[in-house]
């Protein structure tokens, strides 16, 4: 009994560890990128913590339900992040 238990025991330890070597080599890119950027300079500026911002225009791309926060009904969002200009 102790021979199995220490059997399984090995093999399951070399199974993770052959099959957990590499995960990270194998690394998949989206054909949109651009879409992780934040469009909320606030945000970016942040470290892309938008979703600990008060209720602004930009809250569609963070969290929807803040805008039952917002004091105004009405806004409007300017934004221009020069990505991949050079």
């Amino acid at each position: 009994m102790k021979k199995l238990i220490i059997t399984s025991l090995v093999s399951v330890l070399l199974f993770n560890y052959s099959f957990g070597q590499g995960v990270n080599d194998r690394v998949i890119t989206t054909g949109v990128p651009f879409l992780l950027i934040a469009a909320d300079a606030r945000a970016s500026g942040m470290g892309d913590i938008g979703i600990a911002t008060s209720a602004d225009v930009f809250s569609q791309q963070w969290n929807p339900a803040k805008y039952t926060f917002s004091e105004s009904k009405q806004g409007i969002g300017v934004n221009y992040t020069p990505y991949l200009s050079k």
